[in-house]
């Protein structure tokens, strides 16, 4: 289905501030001190895991809790979660994050995100706005903003989803209440305005600009790829989906070679040697980006792996779905045969920048992909346009020992031997972090 939903795990932007989102996103507010130490010690270790990226033992870890809480913690449920998103585990999700909903009890906050990520994760999976899925989600997004009006992003999401199924009156009048409340987002607000001016948007959403380096040092960009049809596959290795859909992509790459089309790969893995050599291995013949910072997935507003976006000739997305299923191949081939049968009459590709590092970035500096630099086997920096800026940490608020984030649609109760600290504080910590990190890369 062509929707661009949020994600249901943090978006990456240091892995500093990964740290902290993952332990937010997985905390529910109200019990996450309530419960016994022996659940939060196995929450405290399923985090740490997730933050190495060993997401099957993070599962694994935040089961055993819930176990030991004999099925009452939310937010054992929601870390199960986001670490089901991540193995591809899509089912287990939608029905683990029904659980954390009936698990919140009277905690309407909770529950509200709850309901808000299923229905997002109904919607990613769907395969057309007629589907049942769709129907679900949409009462999903309704009893989430019964339960928690703040929640608005679920209205923003409801909104958007009422116009990818045709009812535009109804999707612009719930944009327009999320533009006009108190609790809108600034980028959200921006693009349900352009929205709101012409609906049909909502059915073709623009991609972002973007520009990186695959680990062979090719340089793309969504200019040079202006005339194809694109397929970007979101994916990483320790998925199990991920890994048993690469057949289906070869045979892709090989039924549409010598047509205007491409697979690009956007890899979230952690070692790009053992990247390489699981694409050349499996014959992965097509330009692979090694997305480390996961900035390109943020970019694209991915949910869960694997994803498989497809950019029309003229670079909107016109198909995306998340998880693997029976009918995938036939889904990806229909899609993009659909936009090869199209005639593209826009300008001609551009040329990409060459891959070169960019110096440190400001506060106000355009955003950077970690990309491969092929002449000297280092990350290079590689500029890319973000239309709207992630600002996580800026729409977070903290009243006494309660932190709330609008924008990742969570709020979380600290430990009271903790003090919060102003948006310019943490946007300094992290820009100091992420110097350190370019500085130890160039060395």
């Amino acid at each position: 289905m062509n929707i661009s939903p949020r994600a249901c795990t943090p978006k990456i932007i240091t892995p500093l501030l990964l740290a902290a989102l993952i332990v937010a996103a997985s905390a529910n507010p109200a019990s996450a001190q309530d419960q016994s130490p022996e659940v939060n010690a196995a929450i405290d270790r399923a985090n740490a895991l997730a933050i190495q990226k060993q997401f099957q033992q993070a599962l694994d870890a935040f089961r055993e809790a819930d176990n030991l809480s004999d099925h009452t913690c939310a937010d054992c449920y929601l870390g199960m979660v986001n670490m089901e998103c991540q193995l591809g585990e899509l089912l287990g999700a939608i029905d683990d994050a029904q659980r954390a909903e009936r698990a919140a009890g009277d905690d309407r906050t909770v529950a509200a995100q709850a309901l808000t990520m299923r229905a997002t994760l109904l919607v990613a999976t769907s395969s057309a706005p007629t589907d049942e899925k769709v129907k679900e989600a949409e009462r999903e997004y309704r009893r989430a903003l019964a339960l928690d009006p703040k929640h608005s992003i679920a209205r923003f999401d409801l909104g958007m989803l009422l116009l990818q199924e045709g009812r535009d009156a109804d999707g612009v009048t719930e944009l327009k209440a999320y533009v006009s409340g108190p609790f809108a987002n600034p980028r959200y607000v921006d693009r349900a305005n352009r929205v709101i001016a012409d609906p049909s948007r909502a059915r073709a959403l623009p991609s972002e600009d973007f520009s990186l380096a695959t680990i062979d040092g090719e340089t793309i960009s969504k200019a040079g790829l202006r005339g194809k049809v694109v397929l970007f596959d979101f994916w990483g290795s320790w998925c199990p989906p991920c890994r048993e859909s690469v057949p289906i992509l070869v045979d892709l790459h090989r039924k549409f070679a010598g047509h205007d089309f491409e697979i690009v790969g956007i890899n979230s893995d952690t070692d790009e040697e053992s990247l390489k050599s699981f694409a050349s291995s499996n014959h992965m013949n097509w330009p692979e980006f090694f997305d480390v910072d996961g900035q390109i997935a943020g970019l694209f507003e991915i949910q869960g792996f694997p994803t498989y976006v497809v950019l029309g000739r003229g670079g909107t997305i016109e198909f995306r779905q998340t998880g693997l299923g029976p009918d995938t191949a036939a889904n990806l081939t229909n899609a993009i045969n659909r936009e090869l049968a199209k005639t593209y009459t826009g300008p001609p590709p551009e040329s990409a920048p060459p891959a070169t590092a960019s110096t440190h970035p400001t506060a106000a500096a355009t955003p950077v992909v970690n990309g491969a630099d092929a002449s000297s086997g280092r990350a290079a920096s590689i500029p890319i346009e973000l239309v709207f800026p992630p600002n996580d940490v800026e729409n977070g608020d903290a009243s006494g020992s309660i932190y709330r984030n609008e924008f990742l649609g969570l709020s979380y109760k600290f430990p009271s031997a903790w003090s919060s600290a102003t948006p310019e504080v943490l946007a300094q910590l992290n820009q100091a972090r992420s110097q350190q990190m370019q500085s130890a890369g160039a060395t």
